[in-house]
């Protein structure tokens, strides 16, 4: 099935035990950011609009997860250069990461929720949430 071109930045390959492989850790999360930084750069040198930065709390493909530092930097990144930043809580919603959302294990400060949050799969059922500055329209909140 064909797909669109769209850039994909790989999940840092953390070592564990975490404490013990701080310093390796950070420095191959680091290593993914400037990837990503980069892609953004090229994207918009091409003069090519970046739509949305969007993330699996865990990678679907090999259950591969980051330390809060790697997320909360993203949603910075995000932030700074006028990207929606949208986490895919599809495989991890629901409690399924023994929290309602797996996003609340970054600890995100006040302000920096994600602009989308998706979810389903193992739910039974669908949909998404936004900030109030990504709302569909002015009916769709409610106060």
């Amino acid at each position: 099935m064909p797909a669109f071109p769209w850039p994909k930045a790989e999940y840092p390959q953390l070592k564990y035990p975490l404490p013990q492989f701080e310093h390796e850790n950070k420095a191959e999360e680091d290593r993914c950011i400037s990837v990503i930084k980069n892609i953004i750069k090229s994207k918009r040198s091409e003069g090519q609009a970046v739509g949305a930065m969007i993330i699996e709390p865990i990678s679907s493909i090999n259950n591969q997860m980051a330390t809060p530092y790697f997320y909360k930097t993203l949603r910075n990144l995000a932030l700074a250069e006028g990207i929606p930043f949208v986490v895919d809580e599809t495989k991890t919603g629901m409690g399924a990461s023994g929290k309602n959302w797996a996003f609340e294990y970054w600890y995100l400060q006040d302000g920096k929720s994600p602009d989308f949050m998706t979810f389903g799969g193992k739910s039974g059922l669908s949909g998404f949430y936004s900030t109030i500055d990504h709302r569909i329209n002015e009916e769709c909140t409610s106060f």
